[in-house]
């Protein structure tokens, strides 16, 4: 999977001479457990207006989780997106991106002062909607959709969600 991510960096990098602008946009991430609060960060960057897209983009985030100081997770996604205008004035644009996300844990038992760690991969699925305020800065806000095997993790449930907002820099 990361040799696809190579491939992709190594397309956007050659469809520069295509592109007029930068497209970056930084993000918070509040999940993936409820009341976890700010519990990660990521980044999108790649180039904007090329190939009839608002933007093509490499995106990477990072969610930490901690439950009770028992569980505490880690994921990191890799993702390839795109960005498309919805209205002819270029007010509102919607993201779709889709890549992989690798998982690592760690439970520690009480009797016996034991731990145990798990690491997995996965799919990594996320969309977002973005309002420009004008023609270089937008507000973004979106989901994200993780599936990994839960018997492969700690996470009660296959599918873990988070849900993120930034704000997008076109230049």
């Amino acid at each position: 999977m990361k040799k696809k991510l190579l491939l992709a960096t190594l397309l956007l990098s050659s469809s520069f001479t295509y592109s007029s602008s930068f497209h970056l946009s930084p993000e918070v991430k509040f999940g993936p457990y409820i009341g976890a609060g700010l519990s990660g960060a990521g980044l999108q960057a790649g180039i904007a207006d090329t190939f009839g897209l608002e933007a093509i983009y490499l995106s990477y985030s990072y969610t930490s989780a901690d439950f009770l100081h028992i569980d505490q997770d880690k994921l990191k996604t890799y993702r390839l997106g795109v960005q498309h205008n919805l209205m002819q004035n270029r007010k509102m644009s919607i993201q779709v991106e889709a890549g992989m996300v690798e998982y690592s844990g760690n439970r520690k038992y009480f009797i016996g002062n034991q731990s145990h760690e798990r690491n997995a991969s996965g799919t990594s699925l996320s969309s977002s909607w973005v309002t420009y305020f004008n023609d270089s800065l937008g507000f973004r806000v979106g989901a994200t959709l993780n599936y990994i095997d839960r018997r492969k993790t700690f996470l009660p449930y296959s599918t873990s969600a988070t849900v993120a907002t930034g704000l997008v820099f076109n230049f």
